[in-house]
């Protein structure tokens, strides 16, 4: 069975450019997005991902998410 955390980990995975947020809960459906926030935080707390605000041109800072196999760190 495959739990929204999983599904989440494995997305962010398939992302290393990083998803903010509200990209995460359009893509897989997750609902309310304040879900994936706590999802994301969890994670974040744990290790596999990271978190870090990120400025895209013509739009305003949002956090996004990062697996940690990415480099980022």
């Amino acid at each position: 069975m495959t739990t929204n955390i999983h599904t989440v980990l494995d997305l962010s995975r398939k992302h290393p450019e990083g998803l903010d947020d509200d990209e995460i809960s359009e893509m897989t459906g997750i609902r309310p997005r304040q879900q994936i926030y706590q999802i994301c935080t969890r994670l974040e707390g744990e290790g596999p991902i990271c978190r870090e605000t990120v400025e895209k041109p013509g739009k305003r800072k949002k956090i996004h998410n990062f697996p940690i196999e990415a480099g980022r760190l």
